[in-house]
């Protein structure tokens, strides 16, 4: 592949065609390439030091590990105190993008909390506790009374 991106343009140029493929093209039957192009472009970005739209497109891919190392990659230029909103970001990015698959976005979200599991202050965070309360609400599929009750004894 990279012989004939050399004959017919240059790597950049190659990335940024794909770029518009995937922000264009969302039909179902295309679906499963577009992950995949996702996971291309996130790797070259990676490459690339460009640790933002890294993490972006590894998510859009699916890729929980990618994603995190890409994100503790953004924190750096963060401040320190607020190095739990990056993580609740990520977490609750996986969980929208995944709405239409409960197990899958609850499993990437708990993934990626677990990453962090070595930070303790930031693995205790209380924003991360909310999305894993948020993650056992989800399991129990919408019970909003359950929900409730949750929240309740987390106040």
């Amino acid at each position: 592949m990279c012989t004939l991106i050399n004959q017919f343009a240059s790597l950049d140029k190659v990335i940024s065609i794909l770029v518009k493929v995937v922000q264009s093209c969302h039909s179902q039957d295309f679906k499963q390439f577009n992950g995949k192009l996702c996971l291309i472009l996130g790797q070259r970005y990676m490459e690339k030091t460009l640790y933002t739209k890294a993490y972006s497109y590894f998510l859009r891919g699916g890729d929980v590990s990618n994603s995190v190392i890409s994100m503790k990659q953004v924190m750096k230029s963060g401040y320190h105190g607020e190095r739990d909103l990056f993580v609740t970001r990520l977490c609750l990015e996986f969980l929208v993008r995944n709405y239409t698959k409960p197990p899958l976005a609850v499993e990437a979200a708990l993934s990626v909390i677990e990453a962090f599991k070595d930070e303790k202050k930031l693995y205790e965070a209380p924003l991360l506790n909310f999305v894993r309360i948020l993650c056992e609400a989800i399991k129990l599929e919408g019970d909003e009374k359950t929900f409730k009750m949750i929240v309740g004894a987390y106040k």
